[in-house]
């Protein structure tokens, strides 16, 4: 892999109040609009029982039937954002990337794309108020607001995104991840942690099935498998992360490896700090 060939990938999701909308639904939307206004604990409405192409048209029709005109755009975003979290409880492993092996076709990629459509129509031809690069308070405060943590420090937002997270599988590390990107909290270390995790999905698959095609079925759903079973304490994927670079990376220097590596360290150093765990010697 030459180094200078990547590019580092991101996904960015406008995300922003909880205002009750004026629905004609089913019982079943009944009960997930209200749902919403719950606790943090009880805010998850159990979908188990239905398939994604399901929960995305009860979504659809939640969405459809929801009055956005008295609403601001971080309103908006929050809301629609909150019921896709409810009705897909692995939406942020999806956002991170977890199951691009999937492909572009694939209902992952449709429950992304739908979540886009949602704000896009709803929030309409209004003037955006997300605020200016040169804000960064004022983006602090948006997005917090906008993810639910409106007023927590650093310290109570991890708390809760542990809580969130707690199953310790590739893919609620990389649902945390992405959260702690988007927020500001990953220490500039989170991207490279999530090419870990598709590196330790593709290595353990690989050892079980060989080397297959990426399209092939089987690859994919033992990827998925894998990612969604497998766990990993939060030192030995930052370990993993950084020998990979080490060992299986190409570049065009050795001064240019030894520079990368220690951007590489410091910034993981900064993820681990973040997240109340000792700081690595990389070496």
């Amino acid at each position: 892999m030459d180094v200078g060939n990547i590019a580092s990938s991101g996904w960015s999701f406008f995300c922003n109040t909880l205002v009750i909308s004026k629905t004609k639904s089913t019982d079943f939307l009944l009960r997930f609009e209200t749902t919403r206004l719950s606790s943090q604990s009880q805010d998850t409405v159990s979908l188990s029982a239905l398939s994604y192409e399901q929960r995305l048209n009860e979504l659809r029709k939640l969405h459809k039937n929801t009055d956005y005109n008295s609403m601001t755009e971080k309103d908006i975003s929050l809301l629609i954002r909150k019921r896709f979290m409810n009705a897909f409880p692995n939406f942020g492993a999806m956002a991170g990337g977890f199951y691009n092996c999937a492909g572009e076709s694939s209902i992952y990629t449709k429950v992304l794309d739908e979540y886009n459509q949602q704000f896009v129509e709803a929030k309409g031809e209004r003037v955006s108020e997300y605020p200016s690069a040169s804000d960064k308070e004022g983006r602090k405060e948006w997005k917090r607001y906008t993810y639910g943590y409106e007023g927590l420090s650093d310290s109570e937002i991890m708390e809760k995104l542990n809580e969130k997270y707690n199953t310790g599988t590739l893919a609620d590390r990389c649902g945390m991840l992405w959260e702690m990107i988007n927020l500001d909290l990953d220490g500039g270390g989170g991207w490279d942690a999530i090419r870990q995790i598709q590196n330790e999905m593709v290595k353990r698959t690989e050892g079980q099935y060989g080397s297959l095609h990426r399209d092939n079925p089987i690859r994919i759903n033992a990827m998925i498998g894998v990612g969604e079973n497998t766990t990993i304490n939060w030192t030995q994927l930052i370990q993993n992360c950084y020998e990979d670079r080490k060992d299986n990376w190409t570049y065009k220097s050795e001064a240019l490896k030894q520079q990368i590596l220690m951007e590489l360290g410091d910034n993981l150093n900064q993820l681990l700090d973040r997240l109340g765990l000792s700081q690595a010697n990389f070496s």
